[in-house]
């Protein structure tokens, strides 16, 4: 099994399949998994400065463009002011539902090259939003950025899951969400040049010329971030993941990588597992296994019901309001408006902060256990805060215990529901549906956001318990959900999913299930002969509808 079957020298070469003497930089003294995994999270920087990079320009944009002239009453808060700014920052979710759909047919053309796609529309779509020049140019600028966003939630989990070894790539994913929380910080940080914001009754408030560049320069930031991420996977790292390369028939360049990735010579388990898996995939992939026909089969169903709910519950817990509207949601405690900008810096940085102990306890404690103590902790932190604003809701020791409050749910979600959704999305599915699985379920939680973050400037404006209520009760449900229906995954291959073991998929019509969860078993088809694993997975399409003929 260690030599490509039947495959001659002249062919290896025509496949391309002669392995570079490194992939990663000599020099460089980082292990190779993490070279590769910290150039793909420059995206996931990028998708969480999108998020919040209107947090605390918003209201400088409102006053800048105008959007009150016609209210003499209002600054900031009057109705098309409100409506403008919702939409400006819905639309970075909208363009999040769209670029999660294209994610799955994205990937397909290679792990690095939907990165690199992802990182040319970040690209674009910043400079579009800094030269934005009202209401409309700047929508459709934000609208093109949560594509790249869209982009980003799957595409990097995935390139990461397949560069990161199994017994580190809770570790290793984790990195996602530590980045996208350190862009929100920087985003923040970057907003305090603007100083004290416009209030909606502050008339004399003007804006210099320094914030109208400042709010510009904000918006284009991510354009550099960008080019960086493009020269280093063009130049440094132009490798394809291993599973990638396996489906391209390059087992020689796979196993190489797959070497240097592990930091060991013997790899051929590893080569196996990703046989087997590359097997059923190309088997299904003649079937045409859509997600419609595998919702008709039980063990498919369970398991893409509970990543459509986890993805949706997690954006239904609140978390956004508090990244995309933390500005008017601590002005909506009535708290001095000099403080606001600096509480929501402090927001920004415990979010940072307690990310970094998920990076180690995610393999160690495992994903379920994590979850269930951040939902826990959610659900709890609301509801004390929504029976304190009940009782006295003017009171200013109330206001600072929600204050508090806010805090201790943003903690209990960084160390749990932020970081494990991400990581357990791309380990639960089995390979026939994981791409599309994976998309579909990041674009539900995409419109689960639209869902909470559209009217959250309205609610934030009348009633914030109810906010509160809504969080509570929502992180209650999915701690429950995640008591009884929740499974582990840590420490197993990306291809073995805990929800299929002894359960019927569409591949036990074909092929002997046990035998594909033991690599490098003789594998029985329906057919009248019997193929090996290796075969099987170098097998076109058409020779898999021979098989299941």
């Amino acid at each position: 099994m260690e030599k490509m079957d039947a495959t001659s020298k002249k062919e290896v070469e025509a496949l391309g399949d002669v392995p570079p003497p490194r992939f990663t930089p000599k020099s460089c003294c980082i292990p190779a998994a993490a070279q590769f995994v910290l150039v793909a999270v420059l995206g996931s920087f990028q998708f969480g400065y999108s998020f919040s990079s209107l947090n605390t320009s918003k209201a400088i944009i409102i006053v800048d463009f105008d959007w009150c002239k016609k209210d003499p009453n209002h600054m900031v808060d009057c109705s098309d002011g409100v409506l403008y700014g919702s939409l400006i920052t819905t639309a970075v979710f909208i363009g999040l539902t769209f670029g999660c759909l294209l994610a799955g047919p994205v990937t397909n053309f290679g792990r690095r090259v939907s990165l690199l796609l992802t990182n040319l529309l970040f690209l674009v779509s910043s400079a579009l939003a800094a030269a934005a020049d009202g209401v409309a140019s700047l929508f459709l600028a934000r609208l093109y950025q949560g594509m790249a966003v869209g982009l980003a939630t799957v595409c990097v989990p995935m390139y990461i899951s397949e560069f990161s070894p199994d017994t580190s790539r809770g570790f290793y994913g984790t990195l996602h969400q530590l980045l996208i929380t350190i862009g929100i910080l920087v985003a923040t940080l970057l907003g305090l040049a603007f100083g004290s914001p416009p209030t909606d009754t502050d008339f004399s408030y003007e804006v210099t010329t320094f914030q109208q560049c400042w709010w510009r320069f904000m918006l284009a930031f991510p354009a550099g971030v960008s080019i960086i991420a493009i020269l280093l996977l063009w130049l440094v790292y132009p490798t394809e993941s291993p599973h990638f390369l396996m489906h391209q028939g390059r087992k020689n360049t796979a196993t190489a990588l797959l070497k240097e990735l592990l930091g060991k010579e013997d790899v051929s388990s590893e080569v196996q597992t990703i046989e087997v898996a590359i097997c059923q995939q190309k088997v299904l992939e003649a079937e045409s296994l859509s997600l419609r026909k595998a919702m008709t089969y039980p063990a498919y169903r369970h398991v893409l019901l509970l990543a459509f709910f986890l993805s949706a519950f997690q954006q239904f817990t609140g978390i956004n309001i508090l990244v995309a509207n933390s500005n008017k949601l601590y002005t909506s405690l009535n708290i001095d408006a000099s403080l606001v900008t600096a509480l929501t810096v402090v927001t920004g940085l415990v979010n940072v902060l307690m990310t970094v102990p998920a990076i180690f306890l995610m393999d160690r404690l495992g994903r379920r256990t994590l979850l269930l103590a951040g939902c826990f902790g959610q659900a709890a932190s609301t509801i004390v805060a929504l029976i304190a604003n009940l009782v006295d809701r003017n009171n200013s020791g109330v206001q600072w215990l929600t204050v508090a409050c806010i805090y201790l749910f943003v903690i209990s979600f960084a160390v749990g529901y932020g970081p494990v959704l991400w990581v357990y999305l791309h380990e639960i599915f089995p390979p026939e549906i994981k791409q599309t699985g994976a998309s579909l379920a990041s674009a539900i939680n995409a419109i689960a956001t639209i869902i909470v973050v559209l009217p959250s400037d309205f609610v934030l404006t009348s009633d914030m318990r109810v906010m509160l209520g809504i969080c509570g009760g929502t992180s209650l449900v999915a701690f429950i959900v995640a008591m009884i229906f929740m499974k582990e995954t840590a420490g197993l291959s990306i291809d073995e999913s805990p929800y299929f073991k002894g359960k019927r998929r569409v591949m036990s019509k074909y092929f002997d299930v046990t035998g594909l969860n033991n690599p490098g078993q003789q594998v029985p088809s329906l057919a009248s002969g019997h193929f090996s694993v290796t075969q099987l997975a170098h097998a076109g399409s058409g020779h898999a509808k021979e098989l299941s003929a």
